[in-house]
Order: structure tokens, then sequence, then C-alpha cells
């Protein structure tokens, strides 16, 4: 049996080069803001994914950095690298000169 070809390489998301038809599907597609809940895609996605896995409701999340913070943030007393999350922030940016 032969592996097929991947469509996406999901381990990062500055891996995946978009191919001239997701280029157009993200051109064309209808927008809203999604933290106002006005995504009609965002809103489908989370719909579906909360529907499959059986839970109340879904929540996308854009990256896997955005949800190990919020994972690690819910849960700290799961995480054993961020018992007080503490180290989950950077510190902030001092400005140079």
């Amino acid at each position: 049996m032969t592996p097929s070809p991947l469509i996406a390489d999901l381990r990062s998301d500055t891996v995946t080069r978009p191919t001239p038809a997701m280029r157009e599907a993200m051109a064309t597609a209808e927008v809203g803001d999604d933290v106002y809940g006005e995504d009609p895609n965002v809103n489908a996605l989370q719909h579906e994914l909360a529907h499959l896995t059986g839970f109340e409701a879904g929540l996308f999340m854009p990256s896997g950095s955005m949800t190990n913070q919020v994972a690690a943030t819910c849960t700290p007393h799961l995480s054993p690298a961020a018992p007080d999350a503490k180290n989950l922030f950077p510190p902030p940016i001092k400005k140079l000169g």
C-alpha cells in the first residue's frame, strides 16, 4: 500500500505552503469577526468538532502555541512544566536605545 501524499504538514503553522486552490479559498471565503461569533467558517468548524467529540461546544485555536498556553493555564495542576503557569508568558520586551 502506497501512502497518500500530505495535504498539509501540521507540525507547524509555518511549514505548509498554500497551493493556488488554498489561496483562492482564502480569498473568496465568507468572513466575519470570530471574537464576536460572526465568522461562519469558524462557527461551523467549532460546531462540527463539538458534535464529533460529544462536547457541548468547541473552540478553534489557530496555533499549537495558543492551545498549549490555554491548556496549561486552565489546568496547571496537570502540567509539570507549568505548576503555576508563570513560565508560559515571555518576559516583557525592553525598549532598545
